[in-house]
């Protein structure tokens, strides 16, 4: 399948796409760099990290890139400022947000060009514009040009297309499995999302999205620096100053105080004054608190014990455990694979072939990832089903979860009878927020976000370049993560 396919697959399903030439986009940036005056280059590198390099840009959106003093207020776009701990002096810019009641974070400029934007920005006063408006109108016509951003003389070496340069920070983004849904949704929008409800189960604080961030833009500048290595161009091949070539050739990696986030101010919150607000919390209001997870489950798994009748028990009583153990592996299931609790609450019995099911999902088939303990789970609970069910009712055709009535018919499990049992040991959730569970619970064990992705069933075939995910190995990772899942969420 050729690239340009590949290309056109994921535009259809707004899932990302192949990750870019960095030696094309390399060659691009040493010609912008050559047509360019230091100030302008400045403003392209910025409005380029934040995805902006569009048509639609005006003059007068150029000439508001101001330098500001430190901790003004109030933040608006194209503001820059140094920021200095006592030992490093960095330079941040404005990057809107939007959400959540955050209008503005401040973003710190990546290593790779760090010290060339610091000298053009440290030289200027607070409050003077980076460009002027000859700069300015100068900066417009080259973003807007429609060939190839080669500059006005030709190359021998082959450049980056237009839109594969402007896009360059978002397709590494979607390809990047370090880099989490909060932090693509702080930096791109929710709009640019492979599935816009993944932010809804993940949240962050802004001071580790500013970090995401940063190593992203490190990891990019980084590739782009191996590409010049292996094409014979010096590895400095854009940021020098006075004919000086800077030598920063160690690994990317966060400045110090860059880590130390929980004593800075970082994001500017829009209210009737506006406010600077410390290490605010961004991402989905469903999100739970992972921690009230193992009490929920360890009162469910006491609740069951209780209801365990002895042989001699009547057949009412072991048709209430049966429900009970129904219920509790529902709940099991939901937060260990992430299964969709709406309208079939349960895999089919044939579809069951350890360690995998399949579930009817917005009216399409798509398979389950059982870990062991889930495995072994199913396994005791299909041999009660067969004590107490009907023989007749006990084919493969049947849903593998089932309640019996009391008539001892069996009849299906349904989403609101569910909500209603788990209501009895928490009023703080419904069983849709274990669904969520399993994926923050996968994020905060490091899964990547394709993982996270698959086991959703948020998983496009264009999101991932190979066939990695579609081998015994990948089901493997998977079935192994999940395992990890059982003793994260305390579930029993």
């Amino acid at each position: 399948m050729s690239r340009s396919h590949i290309r056109k697959h994921n535009r259809s399903h707004n899932a990302g796409s192949p990750p870019p030439d960095y030696t094309h986009v390399m060659h691009s940036l040493r010609r912008m760099n050559k047509d360019l005056s230091p100030e302008e280059m400045v403003v392209w590198l910025i409005l380029w990290l934040q995805n902006r390099l569009s048509n639609d840009l005006t003059e007068e959106q150029l000439l508001q890139f101001v330098k500001v003093r430190n901790n003004v207020t109030p933040c608006a776009d194209g503001q820059v400022r140094t920021s200095f701990d006592g030992t490093v002096s960095w330079t941040e810019f404005s990057h809107g947000v939007h959400r959540d009641g955050i209008d503005y974070i401040w973003l710190p400029l990546p290593e790779a060009i760090h010290v060339f934007c610091h000298k053009i920005i440290s030289k200027l006063r607070n409050g003077q514009p980076l460009l002027s408006a000859r700069q300015a109108t100068h900066l417009l016509t080259k973003i807007r040009a429609r060939q190839r951003h080669r500059g006005s003389s030709s190359t021998q070496f082959k450049l980056a297309r237009k839109s594969v340069l402007n896009a360059f920070w978002l397709n590494l983004a979607r390809s990047d499995g370090r880099f989490n849904v909060v932090s693509f949704t702080v930096l791109f929008g929710s709009d640019k999302l492979h599935h816009r409800h993944a932010i809804h189960y993940q949240r962050e604080d802004i001071s580790r999205c500013r970090h995401q961030i940063l190593e992203l833009y490190n990891r990019g500048f980084h590739n782009i620096s191996e590409a010049a290595v292996k094409a014979g161009v010096e590895y400095q091949f854009l940021f020098t100053m006075d004919g000086k070539r800077l030598q920063n050739r160690t690994t990317p990696s966060a400045p110090k105080h860059h880590k130390q986030y929980k004593d800075r101010i970082f994001a500017i919150k829009r209210t009737p004054t506006v406010e600077e607000i410390p290490d605010a919390i961004i991402g989905g209001k469903r999100a739970i608190d992972l921690s009230i997870v193992p009490a929920i489950f360890s009162a469910i798994n006491a609740s069951v014990k209780q209801l365990k009748p002895t042989k001699r028990g009547s057949k009412r009583q072991h048709q209430g455990y049966f429900n009970a153990r129904t219920m509790q592996l529902a709940l099991q299931t939901i937060a260990l694979s992430g299964m969709r609790p709406t309208n079939q609450v349960s895999p089919s019995a044939a579809s069951w072939h350890r360690p995998m099911a399949s579930v009817s999902d917005k009216g399409e088939l798509r398979p389950l990832y059982i870990n062991r303990f889930l495995a072994d789970r199913i396994d005791q609970y299909l041999q009660l089903q067969q004590q107490v069910l009907p023989p007749n009712h006990t084919d493969n055709h049947r849903p593998l979860l089932m309640l019996v009535d009391d008539l001892g018919q069996p009849t299906p499990l349904t989403s609101k009878a569910l909500r209603a049992y788990l209501r009895q040991f928490s009023d703080a959730i419904v069983p849709y927020q274990l669904r969520h569970a399993c994926a923050q619970g996968l994020q905060e064990l490091g899964e990547s976000k394709q993982l996270i992705a698959k086991v959703m069933g948020h998983y496009h075939d264009g999101e991932q370049y190979d066939v990695s995910w579609h081998t015994p190995d990948s089901r493997q990772r998977i079935i192994t993560a999940l395992d990890s899942l059982t003793s994260h969420l305390g579930v029993c």
